[in-house]
């Protein structure tokens, strides 16, 4: 992240092969966190709601130092936390949804609304994906949000006693499905590299080990304070 950052500021700098196998080696950033996140989510927090709180007040404070370090470029207009918290957003607000559901005695009623539900979520999906096409506001658009809502999926499904072959072979193709195209729009060659994530985190799957949550502190300043770094070294070699 720091190097694909770096080369995109003093973007000028750097020849175009250097600055194409910087950017073309970065695209695994992105899907990571998002599985970083959700595997957090999912198994490391005791507090959903002020993990997700947490990350909408960084991703916002980020915002002034990602504005600072890429004014005047061609770049998203959001820094790439934005579109995290929101992905978290609409995994805490099914699952909130959802167990308000499960929560019904009438099993009728239940089903009913059930259905409901998963009408409306798939209706708004749709209509978000259009929105970004119309502004583009967000750095990965619909295509992260997807990426977030797959691996939640295949993770919780994996971690259950009971596995549902369905939601797991599912899950799967929407995750390689949304990891394609997240970056297929710079090119197939970006698409192609985004899926070299699978072999990164395919030991957390098969042997099953641990994620140890890093120090939140040191994670929540380095984003912001990187974006300072590089454009005061910009400024000053210019």
């Amino acid at each position: 992240m720091f190097l694909d950052h770096f080369v995109k500021i003093f973007e000028k700098k750097f020849s175009e092969e250097i600055f194409y196998l910087v950017t073309l080696s970065s695209r695994v950033v992105f899907p990571l966190f998002i599985f970083l996140i959700t595997w957090n989510y999912l198994f490391n927090t005791r507090n959903k709601k002020n993990y997700l709180m947490r990350l909408w007040i960084f991703a916002l404070l980020s915002q002034p130092f990602y504005y600072f370090a890429f004014e005047n470029t061609n770049y998203s207009q959001m820094n790439i936390f934005i579109d995290l918290a929101l992905g978290l957003s609409f995994i805490y607000l099914m699952e909130k949804t959802w167990h308000k559901i499960e929560s019904i005695k009438k099993e009728i009623f239940k089903t009913g609304l059930k259905i409901i539900f998963v009408y409306f979520f798939i209706i708004l999906n749709i209509l978000f994906f259009f929105l970004e096409k119309v502004y583009d506001l967000l750095e990965y658009s619909f295509w992260g949000i997807w990426t977030f809502l797959a691996f939640y999926f295949l993770i919780k499904g994996l971690s259950r006693n009971k596995k549902k072959l369905w939601q797991i072979i599912f899950s799967t193709l929407a995750i390689l499905l949304s990891l394609f195209f997240l970056n297929y729009q710079s090119g197939l060659d970006y698409a192609v590299a985004t899926l070299a994530l699978i072999p990164l985190i395919l030991p957390a799957f098969l042997i099953k080990i641990k994620i140890k949550r890093m120090n939140k502190y040191f994670f929540y300043l380095f984003y912001p304070l990187h974006f300072l770094l590089i454009k005061t070294l910009f400024l000053f070699f210019s």
